[in-house]
């Protein structure tokens, strides 16, 4: 019998945003502007783990990246984390674990996740 066992394959980073009870995802105009355009707000259990196990995978180191929007995991109203994605110019996710500036890239079921909450579509 094969046993997986998802939640001992997440990294620290990964439970902790796991821990969250809401996140918020707010998309900007374009991948060069802090302006926001759309707001996103979830406390659904499924879509917080969803969005969490996607923040992992190859890392990267490319920078200069533009910025698409940030989700903002929180837990009891305390922020634990914001992770920036890009859409558009390099895929990524970026978000700081300790000191340490993290980049990922953002896979494929990612993408199509944020893509459909941009586009008010529900993905979970």
């Amino acid at each position: 019998m094969v046993s997986l066992c998802t939640a001992c394959r997440q990294s620290a980073f990964q439970k902790s945003l796991s821990r969250a009870d809401e996140v918020t995802i707010q998309f900007y105009n374009d991948s060069r502007s802090d302006s926001i355009y759309k707001i996103v707000k979830t406390n659904n259990p499924d879509a917080i783990a969803q969005l969490a196990g996607y923040i992992t995978g190859k890392t990267v180191s490319n920078s200069g990246c533009g910025r698409d929007g940030q989700a903002i995991f929180k837990k009891d109203d305390a922020e634990i984390a914001t992770v920036s994605f890009s859409l558009t110019d390099c895929k990524v996710f970026e978000y700081t674990e300790g000191s340490v500036r993290k980049r990922m890239v953002l896979s494929t079921e990612a993408f199509d996740f944020l893509a459909a909450l941009k586009l008010e579509r529900k993905y979970y």
